[in-house]
């Protein structure tokens, strides 16, 4: 044979094995060819043998996946009437806890928080309650901010403050926390540690029970009933939102506690110009004791001596009638810094400007009956093919 036809026939066979299929050329090129080493052969089978395992392992599981899905839907359809009954008896359940729970009422009030800078009580104030040792009269602003009031609304003293409250209630006077504990089902009548158990007088001297209580009430409260936040981001709006299973009490908590916040947010403010109010009228006081006292001293002198011709017996007589202009003049500026005092008190009074208040009947918040059956049935479904699927591989793999 020449060596055309060899190398004619070498084309051929190369353009039957390209012609060949994936897994047919891979066998192909394992195979030594003419004019190849054993060496070369050995590199060549090595290459190609990890990306014959790869696709075949790569198929092989996209098939396991495909498989074992389609046999899991046929599993389920197959037990499709134990999975539509238990979905329907979890929808009836869902419906029946619709129909028994009971609403809860939510209770809204919205307030205004006033933003007013320090007041101006003027020089004159300003320079006396300097004589006096004071820094002035003016209240800082920074401390009752939107944030500062909102968790204020929510701090321990204030809700311990208004559950201690007594309200009047159907013409009855109770504490708040007695109607809390009684609606939320508290019973200190099971426990010998809380049997006749009172919050009557001053917290501050309550036991370690009594606070541990309340402290619990606090985070219950704070966690599942009290909401409190702004309306909008845009505006000084401050929402208060109540929502418990007693209507009235919604409506009374809320209120009272907007009320507690409001004086104790007031008086912390006009503390200040309080005391120093105090101060002035106390001494405009002793002033005009000590005013009338030396008039009276100078129309004495003038009825003892009435003739007066030596100079030196006028002495007495002067002295007095200076001290009588000094604590008049004194006596003048103290009245009229009280009067501006008061001025500026009823300025900062009231802090707090109410929206709108809760108003009966109240919202109701009560989960829905096509909302419930829908969970329930869902649930019961999800839950059972969970179930079912779990058992059934671990049956397989028990095989």
């Amino acid at each position: 044979m020449s060596l055309n036809s060899k190398n004619n026939n070498s084309i051929h066979g190369e353009e039957r094995v390209m012609n060949l299929p994936l897994e047919n050329k891979l066998y192909s090129d394992e195979m030594p060819m003419s004019g190849c080493s054993a060496t070369d052969d050995e590199q060549v089978g090595h290459s190609i043998s990890p990306l014959k395992n790869q696709l075949y392992s790569d198929e092989i599981s996209f098939k396991d996946i495909i498989l074992k899905s389609k046999e899991l839907c046929s599993y389920l359809i197959s037990k499709w009437k134990l999975v539509s009954l238990i979905s329907l008896l979890c929808a009836s359940l869902g419906l029946v806890y619709a129909l028994l729970s009971k609403p809860d009422y939510e209770a809204e009030l919205t307030f205004v928080l006033e933003q007013e800078g320090k007041a101006n009580t003027g020089g004159s104030l300003a320079g006396l309650a300097a004589q006096f040792g004071l820094a002035g009269t003016a209240s800082s602003g920074g401390l009752f901010q939107d944030e500062n009031i909102m968790y204020l609304m929510k701090s321990r003293s204030m809700i311990a403050k208004t559950l201690l409250s007594t309200v009047n209630i159907n013409g009855k006077k109770q504490q708040l926390i007695d109607l809390y504990m009684n609606f939320n089902g508290f019973e200190t009548q099971n426990n010998p540690n809380l049997v006749n158990i009172q919050f009557k007088g001053n917290p501050s001297h309550f036991t370690v029970t009594q606070d541990s209580i309340i402290g619990i009430f606090h985070r219950a409260i704070t966690e599942n009933n009290l909401i409190v936040g702004k309306v909008d981001k845009k505006l000084n709006i401050i929402s208060v939102k109540f929502q418990s299973k007693n209507e009235l009490f919604s409506k009374v908590f809320v209120e009272k506690l907007v009320s507690n916040v409001a004086e104790f947010y007031t008086s912390t403010k006009t503390k200040r110009t309080l005391s120093n109010l105090v101060l002035l009228e106390s001494k405009a006081d002793s002033l005009r004791k000590a005013l009338n006292l030396n008039i009276s001293g100078v129309a004495n002198a003038y009825d003892l001596n009435p003739n007066l011709v030596r100079m030196s017996l006028r002495v007495p007589s002067q002295k007095k009638q200076i001290d009588v202009q000094i604590l008049t003049t004194a006596y003048v500026e103290v009245v009229r810094n009280l009067e501006t005092t008061k001025f500026a008190l009823q300025k900062e009074t009231p802090l707090i400007q109410v929206v709108d208040e809760p108003i009966l009947p109240l919202k109701k918040n009560k989960i829905r009956k096509l909302y419930a059956l829908l969970i329930g049935g869902f649930l019961g479904g999800f839950l059972t093919s969970l179930f079912l699927i779990f058992r059934n591989n671990y049956k397989n793999l028990m095989k």
